[in-house]
């Protein structure tokens, strides 16, 4: 048979190579976020449960990046030396916040990669709510880091919201496949 008589077996072909591709990207992406998530939910734990000594190794960090002066050491420092300023300014209000980032990325990338439809709708709600913060964040102390991390919203954001549109077109399709058949 050519793919003149059964074309749509050739769409869905395509279709799954440029998926493949897509599903790569969103995989990686979405473990970033994960990874994002995780890294702040220990930094959260850390400072509720810590705070004196996630300030000694952000000041040890520092001063150990200084001792070579080199342009990225002396970047590194001074985004260590911040991070330091802001877990001394209000060390309780920062824990709380890392700690319920951390849960909500990780509750939403498991969904995301079980790929749970129901849950796509509060992922993307959940992940403009996190991008809003992370722009405020960014706009009142603007730092490479918070540009990093706004720029990592973005994709995610954007990653998800295809993701969400692909499934709902893929339920759709294969809800209309054995109505056809019949």
């Amino acid at each position: 048979m050519t793919v003149m008589e059964h074309p749509r077996e050739a769409t869905r072909a395509t279709d799954r190579s440029r998926r493949s591709l897509f599903e790569r990207v969103y995989g990686v992406t979405v473990a970033l976020k994960g990874l994002d998530g995780a890294i702040e939910l220990i930094a959260g734990l850390l400072l509720l449960f810590a705070p004196d000594a996630i300030r000694w190794g952000l000041r040890g960090g520092a001063a150990e990046a200084k001792e070579q002066l080199t342009p990225l050491r002396a970047f590194v420092a001074d985004e260590l030396l911040q991070a330091d300023r802001i877990v001394a300014a209000g060390v309780a209000v920062l824990a709380v916040v890392l700690l319920v980032h951390g849960v909500v990325k990780l509750v939403t990338v498991y969904c995301l990669l079980r790929r749970i439809l129901a849950a796509y709708p509060w992922a993307v709600l959940a992940l403009v709510a996190l991008l809003a913060w992370q722009a405020v964040v960014f706009a009142m102390d603007p730092s490479t880091g918070s540009a990093v991390l706004v720029a990592l919203d973005v994709a995610v954001l954007a990653v998800v919201s295809r993701e969400w549109r692909l499934l709902v077109v893929e339920r759709r399709r294969s809800r209309a496949i054995p109505e056809e058949e019949d």
